[in-house]
C-alpha cells in the first residue's frame, strides 16, 4: 500500500501545527486545497484523537500516499536530519590555516546542551535553548526500584474462594 515510498517511512514536516491547519477556512475550498490534501489533513487529525488503534483501522484513517504527497506539496516543509533522526548531528569545522583540513583541536563538540568550539585561538560557548533529550530520570527509577507490585492474580484467587465459600453457605442454608 506505501510501497511508493519503498522501505522506509515518509517524514512530512507541517509548516504549521496541525490543529492550526485545521481551523484555517482554507482548507475547505476546493479551489485552494485539493479534496485528497483536505482528506489527509481530516484522516490525520481523526487519527490524533482515537484513543485506540482499533478505532483507527476500522474507521479507514490511514491516509493514502497519493493524499500524503499532496499534503506534503501544499503545507509541507523541507525535512532536516534533527527532524529525521531526534539529534543534531556534530558539526566539524576546518581550520582555516591553509594546507590544513582539519586540526583535532578544531572540532565542535555539542554537550549538555551548550556547543563548545574549541581552537588553538580561541574557545568560546554559544547556549542552545532546548532541553536535552535524554531518558534517565533518577527520580523515577528509584519510585519504579521501591515499588511494590500488586498480585491482582492471588486476590482474585481470594475472592473467588471467598466467594465459593459463601454461595456454598447460602446453598446449605436453603436446602435446610
Amino acid at each position: 500500500f506505501f510501497t511508493s515510498f519503498e522501505v522506509d517511512l515518509k517524514v512530512i514536516r507541517l509548516r504549521d501545527p496541525l490543529l492550526i491547519t485545521m481551523r484555517s477556512p482554507e482548507i475547505y475550498d476546493r479551489h485552494k486545497v485539493q479534496e485528497n490534501c483536505f482528506l489527509a489533513l481530516l484522516f490525520l487529525s481523526e487519527m490524533r484523537s482515537a484513543k485506540r488503534l482499533s478505532v483507527v483501522v476500522r474507521n479507514s484513517l490511514f491516509p493514502t500516499p497519493y493524499m500524503l504527497t499532496n499534503l506534503e506539496s501544499k503545507y509541507g516543509e523541507s525535512v532536516s536530519i534533527k527532524d529525521m533522526d531526534g539529534v543534531e548531528e556534530v558539526k566539524k569545522i576546518r581550520n582555516t590555516r591553509k594546507n590544513s583540513m582539519l586540526v583535532p583541536d578544531d572540532i565542535t563538540y555539542i554537550t549538555d546542551g551548550k556547543e563548545k568550539i574549541s581552537n588553538n585561538q580561541r574557545d568560546h560557548e554559544k547556549t542552545v535553548r532546548k532541553a536535552a533529550t535524554d531518558s534517565f530520570n533518577p527520580k523515577y527509577l528509584r519510585c519504579r526500584k521501591n515499588r511494590k507490585d500488586k498480585n491482582y492474580l492471588a486476590q482474585q484467587q481470594i475472592l473467588r474462594k471467598a466467594s465459593l465459600e459463601q454461595a456454598q453457605t447460602r446453598m446449605r442454608e436453603r436446602d435446610e
